[in-house]
């Protein structure tokens, strides 16, 4: 049958369970004889936890539904965590018992695995942004100097030892869209994290410096900055096998070559002139004839 109340009724002392049966309000308290929602769940009575406890005996779902004229989402737990786009039909955010996070993807084969759907067809002149990828990281603070937005990477245990690594941008002018794409690395002496390479908006790339060279003229430079009289060296392997060196310091520029190969100028695949480890020279010939030496 139907049980009709005209007003509030109580059950229990604590109360157990109280009904407001207005019509404006309609609200339910348990543990509470003053609702301050539609279900009001309160503890009053130990310092335990307090749960919802929604179960299902069998196989099937169990979970929450939630809808307004905007949407509606459940979540439910089975084999898995799931929250549900029910308007679009879809799984959107998916947890696994071994703590594997699925976004976009019902099946995370990593810890965080995202799966995006977009049909966007990369364009290198024209890269596509923000709705189209995958993952976002943001820094909303677009007017101060040196704004940073990145992700850490992080190996091993406590602060003091933990091997890290950073790759972010930083914002380089205080207006305009200018920045630069940074990844640092902290030193082997366990201090700061400290930036290795740089990417600026120009195309310029530094390595060991913050300020890579940049000319007017259209040139892309790639900047090696060592420290005290040293500056950078390029090497050049086969098979982990030095062949070949540029160097310099702050007395000498070096071209130098390895494992008896010789040090040759060509153009267009055409050798124009070579010198041989022996010291002997040949022109507009692959190899030395005689003593050419200088």
């Amino acid at each position: 049958g139907t049980l009709n109340l005209t007003n509030d009724f109580t059950v229990g002392t604590n109360p157990s369970l109280f009904v407001d049966t207005s019509q404006t309000t309609g609200r339910v308290g348990i543990g509470t004889n003053t609702p301050g929602n539609m279900l009001d769940v309160v503890n009053s009575v130990n310092t335990g936890n307090t749960y919802i406890h929604v179960r299902n005996t069998g196989a099937g779902n169990a979970g929450v539904r939630m809808q307004n004229v905007n949407g509606e989402w459940t979540v439910i737990a089975n084999d898995r965590l799931r929250i549900i786009d029910d308007d679009a039909g879809l799984e959107r955010v998916s947890i696994d018992s071994s703590g594997r996070v699925g976004i976009g993807k019902t099946n995370p084969d990593t810890l965080l695995d995202v799966q995006g759907e977009n049909t966007v067809v990369y364009d290198p002149l024209n890269v596509p942004y923000q709705s189209s990828c995958n993952v976002l990281v943001r820094n909303n603070d677009t007017t101060v100097l040196g704004t940073y937005a990145g992700v850490m990477f992080r190996v091993y245990g406590g602060n003091s030892n933990a091997t890290r690594a950073t790759i972010g941008l930083v914002k380089t002018t205080t207006s305009g869209s200018n920045g630069a794409l940074v990844v640092g690395v902290r030193g082997s002496s366990y201090g700061n994290i400290i930036e290795r390479m740089r990417l600026t908006s120009d195309g310029n790339v530094g390595l060991g410096t913050t300020n890579p060279s940049s000319y007017s003229n259209g040139y892309i430079t790639l900047t090696l900055n060592g420290s005290n009289t040293r500056g950078g060296v390029i090497d050049f392997k086969t098979n982990d096998v030095l062949y070949g060196q540029i160097e310099n310091t702050t007395t000498r520029f070096l071209f130098q070559s390895s494992e008896n190969v010789p040090f040759e100028f060509a153009h267009e695949g055409a050798t124009l002139m070579g010198i041989e480890s022996n010291n002997q020279i040949y022109i507009g010939r692959t190899t030395s004839v005689g003593d050419e030496q200088l």
